[in-house]
């Protein structure tokens, strides 16, 4: 009637019992896991559109692992320098 798979599976249950199926294993567990930043923090992508010698500089006087991290690093000094002047 059962196949032995089955068979192992009730006999499991009645010697241990049903608490390994009845806990919540798997799944998140409330508190884990990475806290969800508010929309206005999240970072979005952006296409820009350049000459080869302005992604020449970038990569040669930007400060960060990656060639958007120096993008955005380059963008936020001279943004800061501006607003520095207009003071």
């Amino acid at each position: 009637m059962f196949n032995q798979e089955t068979n192992d599976i009730i006999l499991y249950k009645l010697i241990v019992g049903d608490k390994m199926f009845d806990d919540n294993w798997g799944g998140q567990r409330t508190g884990s896991g990475r806290n969800p930043l508010q929309e206005c923090e999240k970072k979005k992508g952006v296409k820009i559109y350049i000459t080869d010698i302005l992604k020449e500089d970038i990569i040669k006087y930007g400060i960060g692992n990656s060639f958007s991290e120096k993008t955005v690093e380059v963008i936020k000094s001279e943004i800061q320098n501006r607003k520095n002047k207009k003071k």
